[in-house]
């Protein structure tokens, strides 16, 4: 009977709640939850997961300017040639770097002063040669700079602006007068070929002599010959009393003279050998006109026996002779010596002493 008493009071519960009606799903959903309910519980198993990540932002590195090279920051001349201050008027200029070079921005940055036209060749990147096309001018100091603006290949700027001077010489490169001789000839030596009128217009001797002018060496080399030799002793003077040209249109005045003296009385023996035959000529050149008269006065020969190795120990003997003239040579023949000896005259050779003799060895 309570059983029947408390079903009745479920349904008049039920029924004053009145719930509204549910659809499929919520009765779905509850059948779910009370499922779920009176199953047992335990903790999930961990699962590791990957998440994609983006890269981290570049660090950033200094930027600075790199070295222009793996030697030097800048590029340097080592040397130039020639060493010496004075060069000649085709001298070609050498200049060594450090380093390979860009050769267009040297040859750029080259300057000459005063200007000349030239060619620049390279030996290599480091050895620049600039090439006189024409010719310098003579006696004039030249002024070599090469800029800042020139680079090495690496563009290795030069460190300073380099520069340097050079002096040509004198368009005359000497002058050589008669030292021993008075027969000798008078050269003029240039650095340069020369107008040919121009010099032969200025060449004097004071006091005057006569003689040939010649040309050799493609007209770098000027020859005087004196007609007769020179009196002995006697100062003279060269001079080119005039602007001489040469043939790269250069005109220069040569204002310094050049003084010599003639070579002292001397007589040249003449002789193939020391070893003559007792009958062969021996010729005496006195190099000008002498005395004859006074020569042949002063003249003795004599000579002393020797054995098989030239040694003698017997008197000195004096031995005929026939002399001729030739000139101004003196001609000894049908002698028999075997030592010559010359004792001069003071009035021929004014300034000799003693004798100008030449040991001879006699055959027969």
């Amino acid at each position: 009977m309570k059983r029947f008493y408390l079903f009745v009071g479920l349904i008049l519960l039920l029924a004053a709640c009145k719930p509204e009606p549910r659809t499929v799903v919520e009765i779905v959903e509850v059948l779910v939850t009370a499922t779920a309910a009176n199953m047992p519980t335990h903790t999930p198993t961990a699962v590791a997961t990957i998440l994609p990540t983006s890269l981290p932002p570049p660090t950033a590195v200094p930027t600075t300017t790199p070295s222009p090279t793996a030697v030097n920051d800048y590029t340097h001349v080592i040397r130039n040639s020639p060493a010496t201050t004075s060069i000649d008027l085709q001298e070609t200029i050498k200049i060594y770097f450090d380093q390979a070079m860009n050769k267009e921005s040297v040859e750029q940055a080259i300057q000459i002063s005063p200007p000349v036209p030239v060619t620049f060749y390279w030996g290599g990147y480091r050895e620049l040669h600039i090439i006189i096309d024409d010719m310098l001018a003579p006696s004039t100091v030249y002024e070599f700079t090469i800029q800042k603006t020139a680079v090495s290949i690496h563009h290795a700027p030069l460190e300073k602006e380099y520069t340097f001077h050079r002096r040509t010489r004198d368009v005359v490169a000497s002058i050589s007068a008669p030292k021993e001789n008075p027969s000798d000839p008078i050269t003029v030596r240039f650095n340069a070929p020369m107008v040919e009128s121009s010099v032969e217009a200025a060449f004097a001797i004071t006091p005057a002599v006569e003689g040939t002018l010649t040309w050799s060496d493609f007209s770098k080399q000027l020859t005087f010959q004196p007609t007769i030799a020179l009196p002995p002793g006697r100062p003279y003077t060269i001079t080119l009393d005039s602007p001489i040209t040469d043939q790269f249109d250069n005109t220069v005045t040569i204002a310094r003279p050049r003084p010599f003296t003639s070579p002292e009385s001397t007589v040249a023996i003449l002789s193939n050998t020391v070893s003559i035959h007792p009958t062969d000529s021996i010729r005496l050149d006195f190099g000008r006109a002498v005395d004859r008269a006074s020569v042949e006065e002063a003249f003795t020969l004599r000579g002393r026996t020797v054995d098989a190795r030239g040694c003698g120990e017997g008197p000195i003997t004096d031995y005929e002779y026939a002399l001729a003239w030739e000139g101004d040579s003196l001609i000894l023949r049908e002698h028999s010596f075997l030592t010559l000896a010359f004792y001069p005259h003071p009035s021929p050779l004014p300034k000799g002493e003693g004798a100008s003799s030449l040991p001879l060895k006699g055959e027969g």
